[in-house]
């Protein structure tokens, strides 16, 4: 919080001049208002019609027609400063002329072979001419299924680096991650290993700041913040969300894992953190690698600003005769483009599914409620109950007339009720991970079968079962 308190006393000033200046501007044109209307009403018009023929995103362009037909002076005004991603020009200039310079020198594209269906060689020849980044066959990939998996690692990685270790990411957070990563970054810059560090200065502004990068300079880390939030500007939206480790040109991390203790759940700020990540060895390392360097001589503003070139260290890890593990092509996209390149993508992708598509997100509205004592209003409030074939659940269950899908009968009692279960039509089941996913989103979107799921259950509960085991022990205990 002090971090976030000191950066906003450091933008009070520039917003003040800022307001001041706005008010002696009004003041000023006060006279011409109604010439200034008549332009502003004529422009409004213009306006509507050059963002309905132009060629970019429908959402960026169904916002400022919303914007404009509301508010056609104030809106024409806004469009006219800071439309058509105009504030975005000076982050694309600063790109461009890294860029031009060919340093990094760009990747060859459209050489690596592609031997899949036709309709997804066209996405993927496709996706490398908009990104201008390679497909590349791909030596090993390891995924993660939790940043807790991750992280040793990625620690083991970075005692193992030779040459060059590139952070990148949008949240940077002091705690026992971080702590343990710098410390392996100074014993590298001590052995000469070329060490850089970029963060995003808004995702980090309550973790990181220009303090932490002054302790990392002491010890000789280069930092730099991607798009330094110092003042209210027409840039501060543009925010770099990459979350990157490459080491050696050999190995890169990536995925939605940040450098904080709540993503390898050491703190629980929000609950259980549940995020993926990956890593890979081999060619498209070099995409990676390509991205970082074109950000760092973009944006960097020391001497060796635009000085960086692709490395070209020796292979200390030679790949085994043979050794593929599909394909990977990595890129970055980002609102400064004329496209949005991933959403085309994704549409396209979905296009060509014919059984199911997986998305995933740890932003979903799904919410882990631990211990509770409301069971039975949980299971009146839910569609379906995904459980083991136990005896207390499942009966908790058919009293609430909740379908249920079974997995994990252990041998005994459990195969028994699931057989009884599946027997009367009150359950389905299946036994590997896709299957169980696979028949639980098809009973989800059956409600034929739900329903008829919950007149089994009716039919086989019995109201008066308490007064006949009553009775049954009754009868025997004579």
């Amino acid at each position: 919080m002090g971090k976030i308190i000191r950066r906003i006393l450091t933008i009070i000033p520039a917003v003040a001049l800022q307001s001041l200046w706005l008010l002696l501007l009004m003041k000023w044109l006060t006279p011409y208002a109604p010439i200034i209307v008549s332009l502003l009403s004529v422009a409004a018009f213009f306006l509507v019609v050059f963002i309905i023929i132009k060629r970019d995103e429908t959402a960026y362009k169904l916002l400022w027609l919303l914007v404009i037909l509301s508010l056609p002076l104030v809106g024409a005004l806004l469009y006219l400063l800071f439309g058509n991603k105009r504030t975005a020009r000076p982050l694309k200039r600063r790109l461009q002329q890294v860029q031009k310079s060919c340093n990094p020198q760009p990747l060859p594209i459209k050489e690596a072979p592609f031997d899949g269906e036709k309709r997804m060689g066209q996405t993927v020849r496709w996706l490398e001419e908009k990104t201008q980044y390679p497909m590349c066959a791909v030596e090993q990939v390891r995924y993660y299924p939790l940043g807790d998996n991750m992280f040793p690692d990625m620690l083991a990685d970075l005692k193992n680096a030779r040459n060059s270790i590139y952070v990148e990411y949008f949240i940077i957070e002091p705690g026992h991650m971080w702590d343990a990563i710098v410390n392996e970054l100074e014993v590298k810059m001590e052995q000469g290993v070329d060490v850089r560090v970029i963060y995003d200065d808004l995702g980090s502004i309550s973790s990181f700041n220009f303090s932490n990068v002054r302790e990392l300079k002491k010890k000789g880390i280069p930092c730099i913040p991607f798009n330094p939030f110092l003042a209210l500007k027409g840039t501060a939206n543009y925010r770099d969300h990459r979350k990157m480790l490459i080491i050696d040109n050999e190995v890169a991390y990536s995925g939605g894992i940040n450098l904080s203790d709540r993503y390898i759940n050491l703190e629980h700020p929000y609950g259980h953190w549940k995020d993926t990540g990956f890593r890979i060895t081999g060619e498209p390392v070099k995409n990676f690698t390509h991205m970082f360097l074109t950000f760092w001589n973009a944006f960097s503003l020391e001497k060796e600003a635009g000085q960086l070139a692709m490395p070209t260290y020796p292979k200390r890890y030679p790949a085994p005769p043979h050794t593929f593990d599909g394909y990977v092509l990595s890129y970055y996209d980002s609102p400064l483009n004329h496209e949005a390149t991933s959403n085309q993508l994704f549409i396209d992708l979905l296009s060509q599914s014919t059984d199911y598509a997986w998305f995933f997100t740890p932003y979903s509205q799904v919410h882990v409620l631990g211990t509770v004592n409301n069971v039975p209003q949980l299971m009146q409030a839910s569609d379906l109950f995904l459980t083991k074939p136990g005896g207390l659940s499942t009966s908790e269950a058919m009293a609430a007339e909740l379908p249920m899908v079974l997995i994990d009968a252990v041998a005994g009692c459990e195969t028994h009720n699931l057989n009884f279960f599946l027997r009367n039509g009150m359950a389905v089941t299946a036994n590997t991970p896709k299957a169980i996913a696979d028949t639980t989103i098809k009973t989800l979107n059956a409600p034929v079968l739900l329903s008829k799921m919950r007149a089994a259950m009716r039919s086989q509960t019995e109201c008066t079962a308490a007064d006949k085991i009553y009775e049954w022990i009754y009868s025997h205990a004579k």
